[in-house]
């Protein structure tokens, strides 16, 4: 998905809030804002009417829409870029859509989404850290091995310095004298 794309996606709270609302009946500013002059109660009321967040959320992949709109209110308050900063959730979020698509269907088609080419571009992102993963076990089992080995070498020890001392209770002598 383009990044154009994206935050249209993102964006669609906010656009189909203020489609759906005359700016006649917008309530004054004061009325929704919270006492300590933040908007988080009127994105809240926004999100909770937005039909296609309501769509989103009672789907599979509901928590993953949850979790992308709370990094976007993070974003947003922090003053950075939501789409470099909400990358991953998003992706997690997509990946999930099209794993059902048989209910995202209609969310999909409606940004034209070519399922096939979104589902090889989400895997080719996911290489590098199948790659990593694949690294990082690869290390664990060289490690538990190598402990093994370092283990398997301190028992032969052991019982080498065990067959060289006599038993308790017996009395050595040094070679060569009597």
């Amino acid at each position: 998905m383009s990044t154009g794309a994206a935050q249209s996606a993102a964006n669609h709270t906010d656009a189909t809030t203020a489609a759906a609302a005359p700016a006649a009946e917008a309530p004054p500013v004061a009325a929704a804002a919270p006492a300590d002059g933040s908007t988080v109660a009127a994105d809240d009321d926004a999100e909770s009417e937005c039909p296609i967040c309501k769509f989103m959320q009672a789907g599979p992949c509901g928590e993953g829409h949850k979790d992308w709109q709370a990094c976007r209110k993070e974003a947003k308050s922090e003053g950075v870029d939501f789409v470099q900063h909400c990358s991953q959730s998003f992706r997690t979020f997509f990946g999930c859509m099209l794993q059902h698509q048989e209910y995202y269907q209609p969310f999909l088609e409606a940004f034209h989404v070519d399922v096939d080419r979104s589902q090889e571009a989400i895997d080719k992102d996911r290489e590098p850290e199948q790659q990593q993963q694949q690294q990082q076990q690869q290390q664990q089992q060289q490690q538990q091995q190598n402990g093994a080995g370092q283990q398997h070498q301190q028992q032969q020890q052991q019982q080498q310095q065990q067959q060289q001392q006599p038993p308790a209770g017996t009395k050595h002598s040094p070679s060569g004298s009597r």
